[in-house]
């Protein structure tokens, strides 16, 4: 619109459009609210509402820049003056007759493209639809008149006129013509009357705006081509299938007619079809009783077609094709196939026995497996038919012979893995019976061996089997039986050679490991070694309890070949012991309970065995000696003690009876001659008197703050002076002027005149 403020106003984002239109009330042409000049502001403005007449006031019209800068701020529009409870509805009218005007008084104005869909019904039943389509243009207006204030007519150059109209469906005009008719009663957005005339105008260009055709000039030719439009969309579904096919047709006959057609149709035109993959259980009973299977199978592929018929006798069938097929990619021989399209009638078990029988490929395109049936392209169907192989059911396959074959000499063989196993598994289980018989008889002689055998036997052969485990070799054998550790330890502990703790003596480097280890190197140049390694060991401490004397034992009996030095150190180490036993040292205490089997194995120390040295018997009757010196020895000290104790007691009393003489001796030349001064807790006390005149007193054995202390106390208890100085407690007799010269100078007494 000419005039129209191009200010572009500083504006807050609001959730609801404001009004910019609105009319004078002279002539109801509509004004941009940037129109307006600073006076016009508020009522002065003089406008009204498009929609309803109602008054309006011209918001924020007048104020400068910077007031459009401030938070929540509205940029200039028009408000109703009395209410807005219908500013909505006010603003959806506006943006219509704004519209309209603005669409009207163009120069050149664009018309939409004139759509509309046409539709009938097909012979198969389904409604098909024709998109029928006129294409916009750019047209310049000659003339315009006004029919009313809602309607317009246009002259265009072209001698064409149209009707422009806010009102729905108007066909005629007010003399009853038929016109062409474009109306804009779809425009309705409310956010129109917020926008500026460009873009108004920019927005009636745009396809869904609101703008439509209620008739056109070339509806007629539209009509003319509705026939041939709809045809074209009915071919897309019934493919072309001659309408003899369809006579005396109804209802479903109609699609499983055309689905029929499409079938042969596609494959003979096609002669490419994608085909299933196809699978045959075989199976055999094996050796073992199991029922085992085994899938021939033949994959799915794409097969060329060659030589195609359709309709054709075959032996005593009339198949819907028959044709030569090859597998492509393969350059495998080609072979005969039937083609069945199965629509309703699908091939019934006599149909297939006749099929099989005359031992010819066939396959079946079922229609009951298309994904969509009735409503779908021709163009899809015969996708389906070609490229689905899920569509399809293989009757005979022409190539599953030789998969059948494969599969039979695939569980043959399995046959004679199982059978070789069964075979393998019998003589294994044979084997391990003689095994077994043999080794119950093994074990029969070991038993009968264990319980008639001497104990010097038993003994021996448990020390080889146990010398076999120290080298980590296997254990001897009676026949196929292992000689077991444990059934020796039980019968030597049977026979009570051993006692409880067996890990005592089979562990390596236990006592029997090293008195073994004595018996071998005793007679060579290792014999003063071991000496070494005696005193090493008893200088660390390490021996276990009771092992050094046995082996000191086995060192002393057996002749070592020992230099002077070890010799001196073997006795030595003999003294330490014989002193430990002396002192009954609990880390040479010997255990007895092995000494059978020591003695059995090595019989030089059995004498040494046999005494109770160092045993718990032997320890027990030194500790008994030890006690009864010991007693003996406390007594004798408790009567010196008592003697000791009875002199010195006589001495005291003594001493004490001197000591009490002179103290009284003492005391006696003071006795009455000495009275208080002053009475009665008057004067200072007992700590002033301390700090004054302490100092000048020349006590030893006794504290002047207790002499003070006690002499105030009778002081106040009315008692003399002599009871006081009785009380005090003198120990040296020379104390005793003193304190009375102490309480003298204090002030406590004096003597009277």
């Amino acid at each position: 619109m000419k005039g129209e403020s191009q200010e572009v106003d500083k504006e807050i984002e609001c959730g609801e459009p404001l009004l910019l239109w609105a009319v004078r009330d002279s002539n109801k042409r509509f004004v941009h609210v940037g129109m307006l000049t600073s006076t016009e502001k508020g009522a002065a403005c003089r406008c009204l509402c498009r929609s309803c007449s109602e008054p309006l006031v011209a918001v924020n019209v007048g104020k400068p820049a910077s007031h459009f800068d401030k938070p929540r701020t509205q940029r200039k529009h028009f408000k109703h003056l009395h209410s807005n409870s219908e500013e909505s509805q006010c603003l959806t009218s506006v943006a219509k007759f704004l519209a309209l005007q603005l669409f009207v008084e163009q120069d050149a104005i664009y018309l939409p493209q004139r759509c509309r869909t046409v539709s009938r019904v097909s012979p198969t039943g389904i409604t098909v639809h024709a998109y029928q389509e006129i294409p916009g243009e750019l047209v310049q207006i000659k003339s315009r008149t006004w029919v009313d204030d809602v309607s317009a007519i246009l002259h265009l150059e072209n001698g064409r006129e149209m009707l422009v109209t806010v009102r729905a469906n108007q066909k005629v005009d007010d003399d009853g013509r038929s016109v062409c008719v474009l109306s804009l009663a779809g425009v309705c957005d409310p956010a129109i009357a917020s926008w500026d005339s460009d873009k108004i105008l920019k927005y009636l260009r745009l396809p869904g705006c609101g703008m439509k055709w209620d008739s056109h000039w070339d509806d007629s030719e539209l009509d003319s081509q509705k026939d041939g439009d709809l045809a074209e969309q009915e071919d897309l579904y019934l493919g072309g299938i001659p309408q003899k096919w369809l006579d005396n047709l109804e209802g479903k006959q109609v699609n499983e007619t055309i689905l029929h057609w499409l079938i042969k149709k596609t494959v003979a035109e096609t002669g490419i079809l994608s085909v299933p993959a196809f699978s045959f259980p075989v199976r055999q009973e094996m050796p073992d009783g199991s029922m085992a299977e085994e899938l021939a199978t033949c994959g799915g592929g794409a097969l060329q077609l060659d030589d195609i018929r359709l309709e054709r006798r075959f032996d005593t069938m009339v198949p819907d094709v028959v044709c030569r097929a090859r597998k492509i990619g393969s350059n495998g021989p080609a072979v005969d196939l039937l083609i069945e399209a199965a629509v309703t009638n699908y091939i019934n078990d006599e149909k297939r026995k006749k099929i099989k029988a005359s031992c010819v490929a066939c396959i079946q395109i079922r229609a009951d497996l298309f994904s969509r049936v009735g409503t779908v392209y021709v163009s899809e169907i015969e996708k389906i038919i070609c490229s689905d192989a899920s569509v399809k059911e293989w009757i005979v396959h022409p190539w599953i012979a030789d998969e059948v074959a494969k599969a039979k000499r695939r569980l043959s063989e399995r046959a004679m893995r199982i059978q070789s196993g069964i075979n393998a598994e019998a003589a294994a289980k044979r084997l391990h019976l003689e095994g077994e018989r043999k080794r119950l008889e093994d074990r029969a002689r070991l038993k009968s061996w264990l319980k008639t055998t001497t104990d010097l036997a038993l003994s021996k052969g448990y020390l080889k089997a146990l010398k076999a485990s120290w080298a980590g070799q296997r254990a001897p054998q009676l026949g196929t039986e292992p000689v077991a550790l444990s059934d020796l330890w039980d019968e030597l502990k049977c026979r009570k050679i051993v006692g409880s703790n067996r890990h005592s003596v089979e562990v390596t480097g236990s006592l029997l490991s090293t008195l073994v280890r004595i018996k071998a190197e005793a007679v060579g140049e290792k014999g003063g070694a071991l000496v070494d390694q005696f005193a090493k060991a008893l200088s660390n401490n390490t021996m276990a309890t009771g092992t050094a004397l046995v082996i000191m034992f086995t060192l002393n009996r057996n002749n070592l070949s020992m230099t002077s030095l070890q010799a001196e150190t073997f006795r030595e180490c003999c003294e330490r012991l014989h002193t430990a036993v002396e002192k009954r040292d609990a880390h040479v205490f010997r255990l007895t309970e092995h000494d059978r089997l020591y003695a059995l194995l090595f019989p030089e120390i059995t004498s040494d065995l046999q005494s109770d040295y160092g045993t718990e018997l032997h320890m027990s009757r030194l500790w008994q000696t030890h006690e009864v010196q010991a007693a003996k020895d406390q007594r004798r000290l408790e009567r010196r003690q008592n003697r000791v104790a009875l002199v010195q007691r006589l001495r005291n009393d003594k001493k004490q009876s001197k000591q009490t003489e002179v103290l009284d001796k003492e005391l006696a030349n003071f006795s009455g001659r000495l009275q208080w001064i002053r009475r009665l807790s008057d004067g200072p006390g007992a700590g002033v008197l301390y700090g004054m005149y302490s100092g000048q007193a020349r006590l030893q054995y006794i504290d002047p703050m207790d002499v003070i202390r006690t002499a105030i106390a009778y002081r106040d208890s009315k008692c003399n002076v002599d009871a006081a100085l009785k009380a005090m407690p003198f120990k040296h007799a020379p104390d005793i002027p003193e304190a009375v010269r102490l309480l003298q100078i204090s002030g406590l007494c004096t003597t009277p005149t």
